[in-house]
């Protein structure tokens, strides 16, 4: 007989039950069945669980190790929990993986490296300082963060998701450090979370869309460098907001008709010029024959001798060595 819990519970904990599919489940039944050491035959239904979603101050049970079939995970607006579970790591078959306004959690349990099948991890208005287990995500094709005013870096092993077609960065421009009704202490965020994404853009080669907000002039500039270095062959969208590479066509060495021009324009003349350096790399290939030297040098190579032959590109060894 068809479960039709097998295919979806949603669960949102405001109420002291959840109603869904014609199934009744108490918040009591659900913090009972997912934190027992065993699971039970009545857990069946909820062992069966594709999608939970954990939203409300009320949601303080730590245990969901045992729905080993949750394909989705929402959690959001849960004060209680200041630490996300160990048992997260338990949930191998998780593709999306949603944290929303978890203000006490700084970090993602090392557990969570265990979730290689997670496609798409979206983490918003939580309290994550630090993500150093992201690298384990290599299958991982979306990848939000928005509003993580404590965030202090991406890890530098980011460029490993070669997956990523999708990246959406939102960053206050300034926010307030300062409690309400105190003096006011305002800052901008760490320009090092850019730099670092901006160092990683060459190895993800897949990327199609990238959505940055709250960026500074020194964030638009080393996305800028990134892009002129190694412009992904299949990024085509910059978000709603934009990067607004034009007001950095001088220091970019773009034309002065780029003051004018739209990012995707700017791109454009990137993906030219880049053809240039192909060329120039085929044509030694050409001359020196297969049996040269010129085959054992890698791409970047490539790009520092194109710089110094062509002599337009002097922005690439700032890039290369921020």
């Amino acid at each position: 007989m068809h479960n039709p819990m097998r295919k979806l519970i949603s669960c949102i904990l405001f109420a002291p039950k959840c109603e869904n599919a014609g199934h009744v489940i108490s918040k009591a039944d659900l913090e009972h069945k997912t934190n027992s050491a065993k699971p039970s035959s009545s857990m069946a239904p909820l062992t069966s669980m594709r999608e939970l979603v954990l939203q409300g101050p009320s949601c303080s049970f730590t245990s969901f190790g045992h729905l080993t079939s949750l394909l989705t995970l929402t959690l959001s607006d849960c004060s209680l929990i200041k630490e996300l579970p160990a048992c997260l790591g338990q949930l191998t078959r998780l593709q999306t993986l949603t944290l929303r306004n978890l203000v006490g959690t700084t970090e993602l349990p090392i557990s969570t490296q265990s979730l290689t099948n997670l496609r798409e991890l979206t983490i918003e208005s939580c309290g994550i300082q630090e993500l150093p287990g992201i690298s384990a995500f290599t299958e991982l094709t979306t990848l939000r963060i928005m509003y993580c005013t404590a965030l202090k870096n991406l890890p530098l092993s980011i460029e490993f998701l070669t997956a990523l077609h999708t990246i959406t960065l939102y960053l206050p421009g300034k926010y307030r450090l300062s409690p309400p009704g105190a003096p006011s202490i305002i800052r901008a965020h760490d320009s090092s979370v850019l730099k670092t994404l901006a160092y990683a853009l060459p190895a993800l080669r897949l990327l199609q869309h990238l959505d940055l907000s709250g960026l500074q002039d020194a964030d638009v500039l080393a996305v800028g460098r990134s892009l002129k270095a190694w412009p992904p062959p299949l990024l085509k969208d910059f978000g709603h907001r934009g990067l607004r590479l034009q007001k950095c066509f001088q220091q970019l060495s773009l034309p002065a008709e780029a003051e004018q021009w739209s990012d995707v324009m700017i791109l454009q003349h990137f993906r030219e010029e880049q053809r240039k350096i192909e060329a120039f790399a085929s044509g030694l290939h050409a001359r020196l024959g297969a049996a040269s030297v010129v085959n054992s040098l890698n791409e970047m190579t490539f790009v520092l001798i194109a710089n110094e032959v062509l002599g337009s590109w002097s922005l690439l060894e700032a890039w290369a060595s921020d």
